[in-house]
C-alpha cells in the first residue's frame, strides 16, 4: 500500500484521516502487521481507484491458500457422502469447479496484474466473444 500511497502523492496523515483511523494504523497497514478490514478495503479501493487485491498482494494469497484448503476439505468431506444422490452429485461438481478455479488463481492471477476473478458456483458461462 506504501507504494500506491506514495505514487498518489499522499501521505499516512492523509489516507488515515480518509479512513478515520491514526497514522500509525495505517503504518501497520503499510508493513503488513495489520491486515485490512473490509470497510477498510472498501474506503482504500475507492481513495486509489485499484482493487484492494492489487494493493495488498499478499493479503489476497494468504485468503486464497486458505479457503482452498478449506474447499479442499469439504470437498473430500462430500466425497465421503452417498454420491448416488442428485444434491450430493451436484454439490461435488459445484466444490470441484471452485477448488478449480481457485488453484488457477494461485498459479496465474497472484501478482495483481492479471485478471484473477473467474465465476465458480452455479454461474451461467459466459457467451463467447466475437
Amino acid at each position: 500500500m506504501r507504494v500506491v500511497r506514495r505514487r498518489f502523492g499522499l501521505t499516512q496523515r492523509e489516507v488515515a484521516f480518509l479512513l478515520g483511523y491514526g497514522e500509525s494504523h495505517v503504518s501497520r497497514l503499510e508493513n503488513g502487521s495489520r491486515t485490512p478490514r473490509l470497510p477498510e478495503l472498501l474506503v482504500i479501493e475507492l481513495v486509489f481507484g485499484m482493487a484492494a487485491s492489487t494493493i495488498f498482494p499478499q493479503v489476497r494469497r494468504t485468503v486464497v491458500e486458505r479457503v482452498r484448503r478449506r474447499v479442499e476439505h469439504l470437498r473430500a468431506k462430500v466425497r465421503r457422502e452417498d454420491a448416488s444422490q442428485p444434491r450430493v452429485s451436484y454439490k461435488a461438481g459445484q466444490i470441484d469447479r471452485l477448488l478449480e478455479s481457485l488453484r488457477s488463481l494461485e498459479q496465474s492471477g497472484l501478482d495483481g496484474r492479471e485478471p484473477w476473478y473467474r465465476p465458480t458456483l452455479a454461474s451461467k458461462p459466459e457467451p463467447p466473444e466475437r
